[in-house]
C-alpha cells in the first residue's frame, strides 16, 4: 500500500496494536445490538461497528479511554 494511503495508516494501526481480523469478527458478532430487528438498522449498526477502528488511523486517536471518547 502506498505510504500516504489510508490503507497503509490502518495497517500500521493494526500492526502496532497487535490487532487481528479474528478479533474484529468476534467483537462484531458480540456487539450486535439489534439481533432480531429491522434488517436496514442491523446493516447500519454492523457497518458502524466494523468501521470504528478505521477512524483511529487518520485521526491518530489511541485505543485508550481518551482516544475512544474523542
Amino acid at each position: 500500500m502506498a505510504p500516504d494511503s489510508l490503507g497503509h495508516a490502518y495497517l500500521h494501526c493494526l500492526d502496532s496494536g497487535q490487532l487481528f481480523a479474528d478479533g474484529f469478527v468476534e467483537a462484531s458478532d458480540a456487539a450486535r445490538m439489534n439481533k432480531h430487528g429491522d434488517q436496514a438498522l442491523r446493516r447500519f449498526e454492523t457497518r458502524q461497528h466494523d468501521q470504528h477502528d478505521l477512524w483511529h488511523a487518520p485521526t491518530s486517536y489511541g485505543r485508550n479511554m481518551a482516544g475512544e471518547a474523542s
